[in-house]
């Protein structure tokens, strides 16, 4: 039986390629957004075709968008009471709107057949003839575009049924991005052959700095008519081998944003034999029992849990969170409120002070909500995106400006300070669970 592993390695990427490689990224996201957009025309489409089937089903969707109505209202003026009201009131609406839609859904079953039909991964398929358009026009590497395409597909799957949401991807929410190479025919090609460099595609022993190894991640593609070969270079620290005899399906070069910080990874993702996945243990004690509650030690740090392997409490050990963990925790949270403050001067103080004479009408109507909610309200993402808006139209505003950058800067040191901190967190935990798995033969969970 085969299993799926996936190895990481820590990268660098050459600076003669950073730029080919960030444009791949760019045009992924753009053929993802430009995916999602189609199918959310197909689904608005196919929601209108629901409540004209389902004068049921019509109704409950037209309460809840009275309901969120109503709750912006509330928001403005700060009722909390009916703000609580509302949400058990649109609780209620989401439970009826299931089964309403279901049964929409089988009176709607022919047409919604049709038009769902457009969405897929064949030639006839309006997604997929975007994504060959895409990748031909824009220059985006074929085997990234499919990737990226399956991935939207997955995303429709998750919400197809329940009439849930669709996301874009936003190029400040998104911290992991990736290019591929797939490896998919006859599946996978044997990662000693990958080595070896029998595959054009991807080369890993390449000539690199000091101890480590160069590769060459080839990205082809056929741009107005021309194929067009380029090469993202750089060097890969080979910390472990491969499993011997694996198959390898999917070459990911991988960028992760952590605050102001970005690093690399060559993921590789590969077959192997269940026999190659078996974890040596040494010998178990047959039981033990972890209880995760929260408390604090003598020394005031965060005790996360405890494990106990008999029925003597004195043998108990305890988990504590580490210091420096709770040190970073306690620094982001300083950053954070030293950015509520931030905003709540700039909403209270120098917001009223703007003049929006030469606004646009759809700025100015954002300028009257922003007053008329309290400073809590107020999102910095909101502010900074008027700010946009304002530039873009050439309107100055340089109070908001300062206001932007600050929060920015904030931002960016708090982020990276809190997502280190979980990852670093996230890596406890696992060799927490996996030093446990080898040392005992049954674990008992009590939450």
């Amino acid at each position: 039986m085969n299993n799926t592993v996936v190895y990481e390695y820590g990268c660098r990427i050459d600076k003669e390629s950073e730029p080919l490689v960030t444009e791949q990224i760019d045009l992924s996201r753009r053929l993802y957004n430009s995916i999602i957009e189609v199918i959310s025309g197909i689904r608005k489409q196919g929601e209108e075709i629901l409540q004209q089937k389902s004068e049921k089903y019509a109704l409950v969707v037209r309460q809840i968008e009275d309901m969120n109505n109503e709750f912006k209202q509330a928001k403005a003026k700060n009722d909390e009471e009916r703000m609580i009201e509302i949400r058990a009131i649109e609780k209620k609406l989401w439970a009826e709107r299931k089964p309403a839609r279901a049964e929409a859904s089988k009176l709607a079953k022919e047409e919604l057949t049709t038009l769902y039909g457009q969405i897929g991964k064949n030639s006839a398929h309006q997604t997929y003839q975007l994504t060959q358009e895409f990748y031909k026009a824009t220059g985006l590497y074929s085997e990234t575009a499919w990737v990226t395409h399956d991935a939207a597909l997955k995303a429709w799957d998750k919400v197809r049924a329940s009439g849930g949401k669709l996301h874009f991807r936003s190029v400040t929410l998104r911290n992991i991005d990736h290019i591929d190479v797939r490896f998919g025919k006859g599946g996978g090609e044997p990662i000693q052959d990958i080595e070896a460099g029998k595959k054009k595609m991807l080369t890993l022993n390449e000539p690199g700095t000091g101890k480590y190894q160069g590769f060459s991640f080839r990205i082809s593609n056929r741009l107005d008519g021309k194929n067009i070969f380029r090469e993202a270079t750089g060097t890969w620290q080979k910390h472990r081998p491969f499993p011997e005899g694996a198959m390898l399906t999917t070459v990911r070069l991988v960028r992760k944003r952590t605050g102001p910080d970005i690093k690399w990874y060559l993921q590789f993702q590969l077959k192997v034999n269940s026999e190659q996945l078996e974890i040596k243990t040494e010998d178990r004690q047959p039981l033990a029992t972890i209880h995760f509650g929260w408390s604090l030690n003598d020394n005031g740090l965060r005790r996360i849990a405890s494990v106990a392997t008999s029925h003597s409490a004195d043998r108990a050990k305890f988990i504590d969170l580490p210091y420096e963990l709770m040190e970073d925790f306690s620094r982001s949270d300083a950053l954070l409120k030293e950015r509520d403050k931030l905003r709540d001067h700039f909403v209270e103080k120098v917001l009223p002070q703007f003049d929006p004479w030469d606004c646009t009408e759809a700025q100015q109507k954002e300028y009257a909500a922003l007053l008329r909610l309290p400073a809590q309200h107020v999102s910095a993402s909101r502010l900074t995106r008027f700010n946009w808006q304002l530039q873009h139209s050439g309107t100055e505003f340089i109070a908001l400006q300062e206001f932007s950058k600050k929060d920015q800067k904030l931002y960016r040191a708090q982020s990276h300070i809190r997502t280190t901190a979980l990852n670093r967190r996230r890596k406890m935990y696992q060799q927490i669970a996996l030093d446990m798995v080898k040392q005992y033969e049954t674990i008992v969970i009590s939450m």
